[in-house]
């Protein structure tokens, strides 16, 4: 139902005049390509998503003269990745890995959601563009639990020239056992 208590088909529309339905391209996918060698391995994957109806309403307050697309343009994103393995050091594993998030560097399109076409749909749309990141996973006695109790992993991301410390997870649940 929309906001006037209609109903429609919410399939490939943007659905802005429901409380309920997010936005639902008719057709989206993924594609993913892995390659493992030895102690070496990559990734290629692919997410991508159909255009939508842009059915909002319009509202120019700052007399911009924005005109309102009549859809928001599907997308396709490309990530890669590399990884590699060292097991021989410590009696442990640690995994180096590196990637690129969208490689093709795909913006949001801009949509007049503030009327100065200053919006993007975010439940569709990533406004951060290519990013770069940098990880590295190590398990004590050679352990390939990816839940391991004993893991360290951290990551690092590279955007527009900055290196930013994703979170990162240190045993945590060792420790939060030990204190209970």
């Amino acid at each position: 139902a929309d906001l006037t208590g209609g109903t429609k088909d919410a399939n490939g529309r943007q659905n802005a005049n429901t409380s309920i339905v997010p936005p639902l391209p008719e057709s989206k996918g993924s594609f993913v390509l892995n390659w493992f060698l030895d102690k070496h391995s990559a990734s290629l994957s692919s997410n991508f998503y159909s255009d939508v109806i842009w059915d909002n309403v319009l509202v120019d307050r700052y007399s911009q003269g924005f005109v309102a697309p009549s859809k928001i343009h599907g997308q396709d994103i490309w990530n890669v990745q590399y990884a590699y393995v060292l097991d021989q050091y410590l009696d442990s594993q640690i995994t180096l890995s590196a990637g690129m998030t969208n490689m093709f560097n795909t913006m949001p399109q801009p949509t007049p959601e503030l009327g100065v076409g200053a919006g993007f749909e975010s439940r569709l749309q990533d406004p951060f563009g290519r990013r770069y990141w940098v990880s590295i996973d190590w398990s004590p006695n050679n352990s390939v639990d990816a839940l391991s109790l004993e893991s360290i992993s951290a990551c690092f991301q590279i955007r527009k020239g900055r290196l930013r410390s994703l979170p990162f997870f240190i045993g945590a649940a060792k420790d939060l056992a030990r204190r209970r």
